[in-house]
């Protein structure tokens, strides 16, 4: 079983995410609504695999990708 963080901030998204992911056997580890924060909640929890939105925000999800990519 793989732990996943969902990176969106619209709130039906990562609900119709975790859904998906969780049918699929997967866990969801957390949720984050901007990429700031999702790129941080990826620092302490490393989860196997990421979800994450293009277009938010303050962090787009490029960005945040970027950052992750730079820490790990």
């Amino acid at each position: 079983m793989a732990a996943a963080l969902i990176v969106d901030d619209s709130k039906f998204m990562r609900k119709i995410l975790r859904e998906s992911i969780e049918s699929g056997g997967h866990k969801v580890l957390d949720e984050a609504d901007n990429g700031a924060d999702g790129v941080e909640k990826y620092k302490s929890l490393k989860p196997d695999f990421v979800t994450m939105d293009i277009t938010m925000g303050g962090v787009d999800g490029i960005k945040a990708v970027q950052s992750i990519c730079e820490y790990d």
